[in-house]
Order: C-alpha cells, then structure tokens, then sequence
C-alpha cells in the first residue's frame, strides 16, 4: 500500500471551458514549458465515449537523493497514460517511471466538478506506490510533494489561459 493524495485548485470557468483548455495542444506547450518539463505525446486516440492519451514527461530536475536508488541521475522522465471519458471526465490516470519498472505506480482520477456560479474544481486524487525498502514512505512523500509544487504552477497557467477568455469590461 502506497500514499494517498489529492490536490485541489478552484477555477473561475465552467467544467467544459476548463477541459476545452486543458486539451488545447497550445495551452499544453505553454503549461510543460512553465514548468520546465520536456514533454512528447506518444498517443493520442479519439473514440466516440473517450480520449485516450499516453504522453512522456521528462521534469529538467535532478533526481532527488531519497530516490536514486530507483531513478539514476538523468533519467527522470514518466509516461502518463490518460483515459477521459466523454464529455466531462474524469480523466483516469496510470503513471510509470520506465527506470524503475515495477519499483513504481501511481493511479489517480483527475476530476472537474461545476461548484456553480461559473466556478469548478479540478482535483487529482491517487495513490503513488514505491518499493524501496527502509525509505518507501519517504520517497512516495517526496515525488508527492514535487508533485503539488507542479500543480501549483499548472493552475496558475490554467488561470492565465482562463483570463484570455474572458471578456474585457
């Protein structure tokens, strides 16, 4: 058994202008870029009630000491593969780091719920498992905690992109 999470930001946007941007190929480039992540969809396949994505992120961050054991220094990279059910999510979330192989999982939902008012909440919830013995807690603390620092960032470029939309008064 891994660490749970869940990591939550509100947005001034409907559900569906939220997902609109999140699948823009444009508002992607920006938001990895902001990030300082390389990043190259590997899949990305339209069926009539799902969108299904494999994408690879490589984060340009040395890998942190609790975790060489498992990812050698250069070799942070992992492949997100993403299920979205039509039209409104969730997006079911399998990520795997290729250099740790089954040292590594995590599985999340990534939800946007309509809070009313033109208002929604985007949560990523899961569990990241790591095993590595005497350290597995501390690694899986440490990739979650990388992890919200990254969504910090990927919703303030959502809220940048949500702005644009607007109309000026």
């Amino acid at each position: 058994m891994g660490t749970r999470f869940s990591i939550a930001h509100d947005f001034d946007c409907d559900p569906a202008t939220y997902w609109d941007i999140f699948w823009d190929e444009a508002f992607n480039a920006d938001q990895y870029a902001q990030m300082s992540c390389g990043r190259t969809v590997l899949v990305l396949r339209e069926e009539a009630d799902r969108r299904l994505r494999d994408q690879e992120i490589r984060p340009e961050r040395d890998v942190p000491a609790v975790l060489r054991k498992l990812i050698p220094r250069g070799a942070v990279r992992y492949v997100e593969h993403g299920t979205w059910k039509r039209p409104v999510g969730p997006l079911e979330v399998d990520i795997k780091v290729p250099a740790a192989g089954e040292r590594f999982a995590m599985t999340a939902l990534y939800s946007v719920t309509d809070l009313g008012g033109g208002r929604c909440r985007r949560q990523f919830a899961g569990e990241c498992t790591i095993k590595i013995p005497l350290v597995a807690g501390m690694a899986e603390k440490t990739v979650i905690d990388s992890m919200r620092e990254s969504y910090e960032t990927a919703a303030k470029v959502h809220r940048q992109w949500i702005a644009r939309r607007k109309p000026s008064v």
